[in-house]
């Protein structure tokens, strides 16, 4: 009876984490496409305007149900193109995949905002072009996601303590980072997790 109490508060708590993210995502994205407006011409407008409604419509259904890697890395590639659009060569994005992770279910919705966070705080492009790296891999039995980025250093172990101080669901100086820490907890417990370091 405890065990299934615990697992219904855990899932209402999922679920309010991924409803917190949905607005967060939405204002940014449009934002991105609001400046390509004024600088670009109407047809990459409407890609844009297309790729954005793909991601709403695959984060809006079920929010918090678990899905395929490979599902997870469509909707990134769709991000990309807004931001590829928008940056135009000074942002690059590269991945390297295991092709046996794509069939792994993750939480919906995880990569981006570390993404997000890379792209908008982390890279540096007085120094030429901007670069994410995404990689998923397999290592022994667990699966490892990384987001990388060519930009500006940071202290790793403050901002760690950080986001593992703050309170769940109420992070508003790092949402996106603090929502993908908090539904990696709650879904996996000890057996997830989210940190930064230095390469």
């Amino acid at each position: 009876e405890i065990h299934v109490n615990m697992e219904k508060k855990n899932k209402a708590e999922i679920h309010a984490l991924q409803i917190q993210i949905n607005p967060h995502f939405i204002y940014n994205a449009l934002g991105t496409i609001a400046c390509s407006a004024l600088l670009e011409g109407k047809d990459e407008i409407a890609e844009q305007i297309t790729a954005l409604s793909t991601i709403i419509r695959y984060n809006v259904k079920k929010p918090d149900e678990l899905v395929c890697v490979k599902e997870e890395l469509t909707m990134l590639h769709c991000y990309e193109s807004i931001y590829q659009m928008s940056y135009k060569d000074r942002l690059q994005f590269s991945y390297n995949v295991d092709p046996l992770c794509m069939e792994i279910k993750i939480p919906k919705m995880l990569i981006q905002p570390l993404i997000e966070n890379g792209s908008q705080h982390g890279v540096d492009f007085q120094d030429g072009a901007g670069q994410i790296f995404i990689s998923i891999t397999i290592e022994k039995y667990d699966l490892f996601i990384r987001v990388a980025n060519n930009g500006r250093t940071m202290n790793t172990e403050m901002f760690n303590k950080f986001i593992q101080a703050l309170p769940p669901m109420n992070n508003k100086e790092s949402l996106g980072v603090g929502n993908v820490y908090d539904r990696i907890k709650l879904r996996f417990g000890d057996n997830g997790d989210l940190k930064y370091r230095k390469n």
